[in-house]
């Protein structure tokens, strides 16, 4: 049996063919991420072993339709997520195209950990759109906790009695009133409330008093 390591990309796929046992290359070849590059996989990989499966890196927004087109025509296939195959390609280093390499790293990471130990692929429209959701959700959340530490190092060397006294998490609304629509009461009056604050700090230390406007000032720095 082989195992076909598939590096995908959003106009090309990279594939590399390798022995299960051994992990010896039986062939390479780059196609298109389209249906005719998909047919022409399926064929030339019927050409060098008739049992196989196909392992393909788990970035589904581009190799979904690659991964559809083999399951519909029978194919095994099984998703090799990017941090399983980080000592395979580190292994594979060597002058050539990145995207051979990569494919290469992909099947003999799959020959070094067995089949068995890497979930298979299966159609399921709805897990996608599951999928996308919550690696936007990922994002925003990322985001919103790199607004949150910045306007904290702002008050640190602004104001930072009144950053000491602030408790865990009352940042966070404030953090996205910036991106927030005008009718966001909440996250406005959060802000409000801590300009406020920042000023009788200010007052009590004999310090100048920082306004709204120096505030969004000292934001952009």
């Amino acid at each position: 049996m082989i195992v076909i390591g598939t590096d995908t990309h959003k106009r090309t796929h990279a594939l590399a063919a390798v022995d299960e046992g051994t992990g010896r290359i039986r062939g390479s070849r780059e196609i298109k991420a389209d249906e005719a590059g998909h047919l022409a996989a399926l064929k030339w990989a019927r050409g060098v072993d008739d049992e196989r499966v196909w392992a393909i890196e788990d970035c589904r927004s581009v190799s979904r339709r690659l991964e559809e087109a083999l399951i519909a025509a029978g194919e095994r296939v099984v998703r090799v997520a990017p941090h399983r195959m980080g000592a395979s390609r580190r292994g594979e280093r060597e002058p050539g195209k990145s995207d051979e390499i990569d494919s290469l790293a992909i099947a003999r990471a799959v020959v070094k950990d067995g089949v068995e130990c890497f979930p298979a692929a299966f159609l399921d429209e709805q897990a996608m759109e599951i999928r996308l959701l919550a690696d936007h959700r990922h994002d925003l959340v990322v985001e919103r906790t790199r607004m949150q530490n910045r306007l904290r190092w702002h008050l640190v060397t602004l104001a930072p009695e009144l950053e000491a006294s602030l408790r865990r998490g009352a940042l966070a609304d404030c953090s996205c009133a910036r991106t927030a629509s005008a009718s966001s009461c909440r996250g406005s009056a959060n802000r409000g409330e801590i300009v406020t604050l920042g000023k009788r700090s200010d007052r009590a230390r004999g310090a100048p008093v920082l306004g709204r406007s120096g505030l969004d000032e000292s934001e952009r720095l």
